[in-house]
């Protein structure tokens, strides 16, 4: 297998406290059976066999490099993750958990994006559902043996893209709002709350707004920080995850194929009712949305890793994509990712949540939202404890007249890996 430098600046970005990983955690209607788990597993990576892989550092060679393991799946019982990459994990790069009702699916960020685990998780679950059952239920778009694995499945998007010649763009002059100067005497603890809301209400404020989910979700983290603060003396910027897939012309491609969209929040909007600042943003997003911006952005990010690449030293590698990420923490205050309403089809009474659990290695704040079984399923992952911030989304929503149910905060649990 082809190592790609994107995948491979992603795997360098952690550290022995940020390991750039995913967990993605699946509650169904009733207690998993463990036995119809591994079936379903051990059913479903027979087509996704691009995902029962480790990564390896061969001695003698510069780089690590993504190779096929044979192996099987690891499925441990617990909310408690093995660590990926190591032999606990069978050396893979993915590993699976179940406890009570809730199956978790842990996988290193660098092989995959929430877009693309989704699809071997939904085709997991079509298989475990079937047989837990005992019926063979409509598959939908849902993709299971009989859909033929294509070429434009496997392609790693980034070796058709010509990395930009020349120095890339530099960063922002003016820096972004600081957590310190919003939220004061938060300890260091990495946090995550989870809540969820109607699907329908939240998606008729979003019409009502003239905006779309992403849109919306970001003018309200930015209110909730404008109620927290007396005034910014920086703006307060979120990034929009953008699925990149279509832009370099890899729509199937199950890579981490993930850009930003940046939106600055000024003093200036502060009183500024939701739609208006929907209208504003959505002018940001449409600019950075087009398939040129899209694919020069690629064509950058592979121009500085190609740079990073030439250094020839693995050492000196490492360090550079580890400044590179701590750079960017400087501009980036909160990340908003959210994938799309998940189309279940016959399977979603059987479902009752998603929620996804990132690493937040690229800001201090990472705000991930799955739908699903008519509901937002939300999590809300904090670099610092205490819950001023979400409370202040919270009531942002129910001044709108929609309801959240949110759980206490607690501590943040995601699978680490070994390099």
């Amino acid at each position: 297998m082809i190592n790609n430098p994107s995948g491979i600046s992603g795997f360098y970005r952690g550290d022995e406290n940020l390991h750039h990983t995913v967990r993605t955690a699946v509650e169904l209607s009733e207690p998993v059976e463990p036995a119809i788990l591994r079936n379903a597993v051990d059913t479903a990576i027979k087509r996704y066999d691009y995902y029962a892989v480790s990564i390896q550092r061969v001695p003698g060679e510069l780089l690590h490099s993504v190779r096929p393991n044979g192996e099987q799946i690891v499925i441990t019982k617990g909310i408690n993750p093995v660590m990926l990459l190591s032999k606990e994990a069978n050396y893979h790069a993915l590993a699976i958990n179940y406890d009570g009702n809730t199956v978790y699916f842990d996988i290193v960020h660098s092989i995959t994006d929430e877009t693309g685990i989704l699809e071997f998780i939904k085709t997991t679950l079509y298989y475990y559902i079937c047989e837990k059952y005992g019926e063979t239920f409509p598959a939908g778009s849902i993709r299971t043996l009989d859909v033929p694995v294509t070429d434009g499945e496997r392609r790693d998007p980034y070796l058709d893209v010509e990395p930009a010649e020349g120095e890339s763009a530099s960063p922002p002059a003016e820096p972004a709002a600081n957590w310190e100067e919003i939220i004061s005497g938060c300890p260091a603890l990495r946090t995550v709350r989870k809540m969820t809301f109607s699907e329908d209400a939240f998606m008729e404020y979003v019409r009502q707004c003239g905006g779309t989910p992403s849109l919306v979700l970001s003018a309200l983290i930015a209110k909730a920080v404008f109620e927290l603060s007396n005034k910014l003396s920086h703006p307060f910027r979120t990034v929009l995850m953008k699925n990149y897939r279509e832009a370099v012309g890899a729509p199937l491609a199950h890579n981490n194929v993930l850009g930003n969209i940046v939106f600055n929040y000024t003093e200036d909007m502060r009183n500024m009712p939701i739609d208006k600042i929907c209208a504003v943003t959505r002018k940001m997003m449409d600019y950075q949305s087009t398939p040129e911006y899209m694919l020069g952005a690629v064509k950058k990010r592979l121009n500085n890793e190609r740079k990073v690449l030439a250094l020839g030293d693995y050492d000196a590698i490492h360090e550079a994509f580890q400044k590179a990420s701590l750079a960017n923490r400087i501009y980036v205050d909160a990340t908003v990712s959210y994938v799309r309403v998940q189309q279940l089809g016959a399977l979603e009474p059987y479902i009752r949540s998603i929620f996804t659990y990132v690493d937040p290695a690229a800001s201090h704040l990472l705000f991930e939202a799955n739908a699903v079984a008519g509901k937002f399923c939300v999590t809300f992952l904090q670099e610092f404890a205490g819950s001023a911030l979400s409370d202040a989304f919270i009531e942002q929503l129910r001044r709108v007249g929609i309801q959240v149910n949110a759980d206490d905060e607690e501590e943040l649990i995601c699978p680490s890996l070994k390099m």
